[in-house]
């Protein structure tokens, strides 16, 4: 595993998560409450979610980053192959400076997500009627339901934040962009749990800013995290396209 390479895809995730807090109070405040509220409610609820959530980033970095791993190995003893792993780093590099300087996501990957986000409301809505059967319906107000203890609380709230990672989130495309650059599995799940813990503090505050009524992050600020998130992902960007020249082969390319 190539320790300055892990290094710097980890802090670019770490930074990338932190600097989308408040592009995640803008987005997530509402689902973020509410799956929580259908978990229990409480800080068992609320944890469980957290590691629920991280886990399911952690396996997806690895899933990501082990799905391209065969293709580094490729990479690495094929040299004329090397101009499509720069193109993915090059793509990296690209999407943070638009970041950067128009302080938005591209337009492209907005209809993307959008498309994304219709069709998994579509397969929840299918799948509604059996979320009534099953315990995580939540009781109807005033009705009486099962006990629900801290062990319950927390295995709802992780299953709960285990599936936050279907949800057509920019910021999550990007970390997972510098997952699938990561040195094999291992390293692709030390990637995403960095984004985890990174984007975590900001999603801890969700629920407590839902109940005290307070407002959305103005426009402003939105644009200054994605600004943010869009210099970690032109640094790691930069430093991965020098970092290129460095594997076998490069004389051919």
């Amino acid at each position: 595993m190539s320790s300055p390479l892990l290094l710097s895809l980890a802090t670019a995730a770490a930074l990338l998560g932190l600097a989308g807090t408040p592009h995640c109070l803008a987005m997530c405040t509402a689902p973020c409450a509410a799956a929580q509220r259908v978990a229990g409610g409480g800080p068992a609820a609320a944890l469980g979610w957290q590691v629920g959530r991280g886990l399911a980033y952690t396996l997806a970095g690895a899933v990501a980053a082990g799905g391209a791993a065969p293709l580094q190995t490729l990479v690495g003893g094929q040299g004329f192959l090397r101009p499509l792993f720069l193109l993915m780093h090059l793509a990296t590099l690209a999407l943070g400076l638009w970041l950067l300087l128009a302080g938005r996501w591209p337009a492209v990957l907005e209809a993307g997500l959008e498309a994304l986000s219709q069709g998994l409301r579509g397969c929840l809505q299918a799948l509604r009627p059996a979320a009534r059967v099953i315990w995580l319906q939540p009781a109807a107000a005033g009705a009486p339901g099962p006990a629900c203890g801290g062990a319950s609380r927390l295995a709802r709230g992780a299953l709960l934040g285990s599936g936050w990672i279907l949800l057509p989130c920019g910021l999550l495309a990007s970390a997972l962009m510098l997952a699938v650059q990561a040195p094999g599995p291992a390293a692709g799940a030390v990637v995403m749990a960095a984004f985890a813990l990174g984007s975590g503090g900001g999603l801890a505050l969700l629920p407590r800013l839902q109940r005290s009524g307070a407002g959305q992050p103005r426009a402003w600020a939105q644009r200054l995290a994605l600004r943010l998130a869009g210099a970690a992902l032109l640094a790691s960007g930069a430093w991965l396209v020098w970092q290129g020249g460095h594997f076998p082969g490069r004389d051919l390319c």
